[in-house]
This record gives structure tokens, sequence and C-alpha cells, in this order.
């Protein structure tokens, strides 16, 4: 049996909000249908010869876990933030993998896929960063919730949507576990971000916010020496903020000029993640649609971050 040999690594992140806009009712078919669009491309990367780790976000998706939560309060037990990640971790994880799983069947491939639900030790601050999660809620829908429970939102246009902390993450629990299966098959690890936890008394202890997928997927491609970071979300390139002009290529010199302007929860931390990418080694990062990958790595679309 000859031995595979790989051409690069590559961490390919898909956006939550690419997978089930959080306008949307995050419909299980509709999703499914997005990710296996993305599944496609990157099966056929991986027959190519890529080495490949695949990350996913899910806003949207642990935001209508809440709301289910708390409606369903006076029936079940409630279940905390840092639960509801990790079941959309496995059920986004579970989804992807078997779209991949299909793509490679239809391809004549055994499919070697593997999905790590993953823990990630997060900073212990008093003033974390803080991230949107679930739909956007009409005027009338947010005072329906509110009627539930107080939580803390913004405003984005006519619409609300749910904020919650969203500390930085530090170190993936799982890393070396997963670090053996890459290269092995397609791992799928760091999903939304992982399930946040801290260390107390020299236990692992829970923390209820959601961690930056984007921050998660830069820290994971690190650990497993990957060469490029592909992070896949709704838009096509990153724009400049005075003109909005599409920025085709990149340095993480200029990018770190334009933080300051950039949204904090979407955007920013999708910049600095590949600024850390580079930073740490990394020889290329890209930000581009969910639906051009293959067009992404070409170099026909997306935002290049070089050093």
């Amino acid at each position: 049996m000859l031995k595979r040999v790989f051409m690069s690594g590559i961490v390919v992140a898909i956006g939550g909000n690419a997978i089930s806009n959080p306008a949307s009712l995050g419909d299980p078919r509709s999703q499914r249908a997005n990710i296996r669009k993305v599944a496609r491309e990157i099966a056929d990367l991986y027959l190519k010869g890529e080495k490949i780790a695949v990350t996913h976000g899910n806003g949207p998706q642990v935001g209508r876990e809440l709301q289910r939560n708390e409606i369903a309060a006076k029936l079940v037990p409630e279940l905390p933030l840092y639960y509801l990640t990790a079941e959309t971790e496995s059920v986004i994880g579970s989804m992807v993998s078997i779209a991949l799983s299909e793509e490679l069947i239809l391809m004549g491939k055994r499919p070697e896929i593997c999905t790590v639900i993953s823990h990630v030790i997060v900073e212990n601050s008093k003033n974390p960063q803080m991230k949107p999660i679930g739909p956007l809620l009409s005027q009338a829908e947010l005072e329906s919730e509110l009627s539930r429970g107080s939580f803390r939102y913004i405003k984005k246009g006519p619409k609300y949507r749910r904020i919650v902390p969203s500390p930085k993450p530090l170190r993936i629990l799982e890393s070396d576990m997963i670090k053996s299966l890459y290269g092995k098959g397609i791992v799928i690890a760091g999903g939304g971000g992982g399930v946040p936890m801290r260390m107390k008394g020299g236990m692992y202890s829970g923390v209820d916010a959601v961690i930056d997928k984007d921050l998660t997927s830069s820290i994971l491609a690190r650990d497993i020496a990957a060469q490029k970071l592909v992070i896949l979300t709704d838009t096509d390139y990153l724009y400049s903020t005075n003109s909005r002009k599409a920025i085709k290529s990149v340095s993480i010199r200029s990018l770190e000029k334009m933080m300051g302007d950039l949204e904090e929860g979407t955007i920013r931390p999708k910049v600095q993640a590949c600024i850390d990418f580079i930073k740490g080694g990394g020889r290329a990062a890209y930000i581009g649609n969910l639906y051009k990958l293959s067009d992404i790595l070409a170099e026909r679309s997306g935002t290049k971050i070089v050093k």
C-alpha cells in the first residue's frame, strides 16, 4: 500500500453565520445544504493531497439552543451555556462529518474522518469581549425574550441580537490528540470555539460564555503546524473601513492599523486570528466566501493575509 503524501497543511474555519444566517430560523435542512456545498470542495482538496483540519462556528445555533433552554425551563432543568456549546459542537460536527463522508464516497474513496469535542482553557478576565449569538430579533421579539429574563443585547439596524461574554482562548486541552489524528484523515475540532473551561482547585470548571471560533482556529492551526488558515464567512472579501473597497491582499502590519475600526465580536476576531496565525509561523491566511474555498486558495477570490 502506497503511503499518502501530503502537499501542505490547511485549517478550514467555517463560519456559523455562513452556515445558518442569524436572520433565519436556522432550519437544520438548510444548514446541511450549506455545509454540503463547502464539504464538496474540502473533500476535493483532501483527495488532491492537502492535509486538512476543519473547525466551525456556532453563534446562531447556540443562541437558538439558549432560547429553547429558557422556553422549556418550567418543564426541564436549564443547561449552562457551556453545555449548550458542547451540544452544538457535536451536532454541527456530525453534520460536517456526514457531509464529508458522503462526498468522499461519491468520489470513490473511503471516508476517514474524526470529530473531536474540544475543551478550551480561557482567559480569566473581569471584562471579556462580548460576542453576538442567536437570531436577529424585532422590537416585539426582543421584548418577548426579555420577559423571560434579562440579558445584554446590541442593536443591528432595526433589529437586536443577544450578546454574551467571549473570553480569549488560551489552550486546547485535546491538542495532542488532534495532532495525532491530523494527516491520518480529515479531523474536525475546535467547533464553536470549543467548550470554555478554567482550572479551579485542581479541577476543570465550565464557563458560561462562548469562545470566538476564529481565535481558537488560530491556536489549532499553530498546534498542528498548518501552513494555511482559511476563514470562510458570508462575505467575499475583507473591506477597507473608509472606502468599502475589497482588499485582495494585505500585510499583518497594515491590518493592525485597521483593528480599531473593525466591529468587535464579528470581523475583528477574524482579522486578529489571521494576524496571530502569521506571527506564529503560518505561511498565509485567507478570509472569504463559504462557497468559494477553491477560488480563495487559488487567489481568485477572498482576502489573502501575509507577513
